[in-house]
């Protein structure tokens, strides 16, 4: 009977795994992108087709480790890149237990600092990692994150040394990702002065199919140049139920709609999964 009983539970085990496994695989082409329901904050989580992930900031609590759970195979120990946009607290908070919970093989940051404990706390966690790559964002990088199937990661934001910015905001890193036709404009809290710069510099770069609306949906980024020069099918806010910013601010939503742009908000649906094949998109 006990030899029976331990069979079973083996019998369980392989295929509570298999399922896990089979849950996450996509076809060998596809490229997923979900916005996590972090609550009030921001966090990305991307995977390229041939399996290397990208954790863009990591909410305002240790929220994002169980939404990671959510979209990452369980056999997956190692994050590729973890992109800090910028140090605020909604952005940051959770990463410190990213970097305890994974090993984290490149960190990326736009070197401004907020002085705050969560900022503090992520920095002592980024020096620890001895085996891990620091990279300073600048305009103009380029990461292939997938070589076969050509999916990248354009820094558009910042163009210098941010070291000297008062507003943190101002020194969010946006990011342009892009597998064949389909592209996702990531832009942290970017304010509305770096989206004319933005809408100055890059013109029809700046094309794509999905948006994360700056800063939650505050009225302080999506302006009307910027929404058209980007002109995307889908607008995302991450942002979270009844918060006190009153996010996102109903003059953007009408700019957005205006415009015949599906918004999709984590408040409503929570996370939001899109996958591509590099031709077609669609929501998970």
């Amino acid at each position: 009977m006990k030899k029976w009983s331990i069979v079973t539970s083996m019998l369980v085990i392989a295929n509570l795994y298999a399922f896990n496994y089979v849950q996450f695989l996509e076809p060998a082409n596809t490229l997923a992108v979900s916005f996590l329901d972090v609550g009030q904050g921001d966090a990305i989580y991307i995977r390229t087709p041939n399996g290397n992930d990208v954790l863009i900031d990591g909410g305002p609590d240790d929220t994002v480790i169980q939404k990671l759970h959510e979209v990452m195979p369980s056999f997956d120990k190692d994050i590729t890149m973890v992109v800090e946009t910028h140090p605020d607290k909604d952005h940051i908070a959770g990463l410190a237990q990213v970097f305890e919970q994974y090993e984290i093989k490149n960190f990326l940051h736009s070197e401004v600092s907020s002085g705050t404990s969560f900022d503090i706390a992520l920095q002592d966690h980024a020096a620890a990692e001895s085996g891990m790559g620091t990279i300073i964002a600048r305009r103009g990088e380029r990461f292939i994150l997938d070589k076969k199937y050509g999916v990248y990661l354009d820094i558009l934001f910042p163009d210098q040394d941010t070291t000297h910015f008062k507003e943190t905001n101002d020194a969010s890193i946006v990011a342009r990702l892009v597998y064949g036709d389909t592209s996702f404009i990531l832009n942290g809290d970017s304010p509305i002065s770096v989206e004319q710069f933005l809408s100055r510099n890059d013109r029809q770069g700046l094309k794509s199919t999905v948006l994360k609306l700056g800063h939650h949906g505050s009225q302080t980024s999506t302006s009307d140049e910027f929404l058209n020069q980007v002109a995307p099918e889908y607008a995302i806010v991450s942002a979270g139920k009844n918060n006190s910013y009153h996010h996102p601010h109903p003059s953007v939503i009408d700019r957005v709609n205006s415009r015949q742009i599906k918004t999709l908000s984590t408040i409503g649906l929570g996370t939001i999964t899109f996958e591509t094949d590099g031709v077609g998109i669609w929501q998970k």
